[in-house]
């Protein structure tokens, strides 16, 4: 830090401490880590960010206590949280390694480290990211933080603590850059930006062949694996979605598929535009386990797809049983395509926008009447334990493992108001035939007649109780 800038940051000092933001220049990042998030005027909207120190007032969400209570939600993150230190991994062993092999095929003007790579910073800080300048108030050391989910806050950081906010309607709110994070597609469509990807934010195959762990994602189960570091109340979320596990599965569903569709027509409309200088098909849209496993096994190819193609996006398989699902001709044209041999990337982008629209008017037409009460649970866990269930786990490893967390979402919505313990355990028995060894990110080996004979288990049970 030069002179200069010393002397600014010593006058902002006087300023932060007055308003409870010290803790961003007494407790600073490492050294290693103060680069300046960005800010220009083509970065929509980055300079309106005010950083996580904008929220660690005593008074405001850093409350001191024990429990996870409105008032603490600065200080759970900031202690339990892992996307805290989303910057900071980029500095791990693992993180150097992908980057190293990056840029194996880079020239040396062009060589990167992870925490400068743009591709990286997308996720690990926000889709926004573009430059590094002294300008922004806000460091990429904050990692994944608070207006990473809910919005920058330089139009409504102020406006939120003061009387009338409440009344407020969720439009005005939104036009002020403020993300409703209570409604659970608005919250699903802010994690889906980075665990599928969008516009900016993609891990493509080069970074998983440089390392990079694959976006195996599934909404409820995401929820579920966070509850030991989420800083609001589950309570709450009960309150608004009483079957809350099965109605995040049927939403996340919508939006992960509308994200996935609306990649893959980006990565098509990108290649059409500049064949040369893109690969295609981008090998990130298939299933891993269609090429990575074990070779010795003697596998048929899984049902429905061809010997020797890649199986294409399991993001979308299981959308086919959401209620009032989007069109299957559409959806199985675009498989076809994608899983034959050099797919027309102008076809493709056409067929992927027709999709994006049609899971768009789903979640604004079907979900609010989808019905979640217990006898609708159970008819969902007889469909997905049933044959279709049994057709989706003949289909390959990735599409078993989203039927088994299909499964998972709407027992735990079910066992909440009518428990059963028997079907219970035969459910966490299908989840663990599917658990990956120790260190490996695809299975070895796949035997989808024994998914099928759990499965049957399941429903058996489900039918004699």
């Amino acid at each position: 830090m030069n002179i200069r800038s010393l002397g600014r940051w010593t006058v902002a000092a006087v300023g932060l401490s007055a308003v409870g933001l010290a803790p961003m220049l007494f407790n600073p990042a490492p050294a290693a880590v103060v680069a300046r998030r960005a800010a220009s005027a083509d970065d929509a909207g980055f300079s309106d960010w005010r950083g996580v120190s904008s929220c660690t007032s005593s008074a405001c969400h850093n409350q001191a206590g024990e429990g996870n209570f409105k008032g603490r939600e600065y200080a759970k993150w900031i202690g339990k949280d892992p996307h805290n230190k989303a910057y900071q991994i980029l500095f791990d062993e693992r993180s150097v390694r992908i980057q190293q092999n990056l840029n194996r095929s880079e020239p040396g003007d062009k060589q990167l480290s992870a925490s400068c790579n743009i591709l990286c910073l997308r996720c690990h800080v926000a889709p926004e990211a573009e430059k590094v300048v002294d300008a922004s108030p806000v460091w990429f050391s904050d990692g994944v933080g608070c207006e990473s989910c809910h919005g920058a806050a330089g139009k409504w950081l102020t406006a939120h603590v003061q009387y009338g906010w409440k009344e407020k309607s969720l439009s005005e709110k939104k036009n002020d850059g403020f993300t409703n994070t209570k409604d659970l597609a608005v919250r699903a469509k802010t994690c889906m930006d980075c665990h599928v990807g969008g516009d900016r934010a993609d891990v493509n195959h080069d970074l998983y062949a440089a390392g990079h762990p694959p976006l195996q994602w599934e909404y409820s189960s995401f929820l579920e694996r966070y509850r030991p570091y989420q800083h609001w109340s589950e309570a709450d979320d009960r309150r608004r979605h009483p079957a809350y596990e099965a109605e995040s599965w049927a939403v996340g569903q919508a939006i992960s598929a509308r994200a996935a569709l609306h990649l893959l027509d980006t990565r098509a409309e990108e290649v059409a535009n500049d064949r040369e200088h893109k690969p295609w098909p981008e090998f990130a849209e298939y299933a891993c386990s269609s090429c990575h496993h074990d070779l010795k096994q003697q596998r048929p190819p899984a049902l429905g797809h061809k010997a020797g193609s890649p199986a294409w996006s399991p993001f979308v398989d299981l959308t086919t049983l959401l209620p009032e699902h989007p069109s299957l001709a559409t959806l199985n044209e675009l498989r076809q395509t994608m899983e034959g041999r050099s797919p027309d990337s102008h076809q493709v982008s056409q067929m992927a926008k027709s999709l994006v629209k049609e899971y768009d008017e789903w979640l604004r037409r079907s979900r609010p009447e989808t019905d979640f009460g217990p006898d609708a649970l159970r008819e969902r866990l007889e469909l997905l334990s049933g044959p279709e269930g049994e057709k989706i786990a003949k289909g390959g490893w990735d599409d078993a493992r989203q039927l088994a967390l299909a499964l998972s979402a709407h027992y735990r919505s079910l066992n909440a108001v009518d428990p059963d313990p028997r079907l219970g355990g035969a459910v966490r028995g299908l989840e663990g035939l599917l658990r990956l060894p120790p260190q490996w990110d695809t299975p070895p080996r796949y035997d989808p007649e024994a998914i099928v004979n759990v499965l049957r288990d399941i429903d058996n049970r489900l039918k004699n109780r």
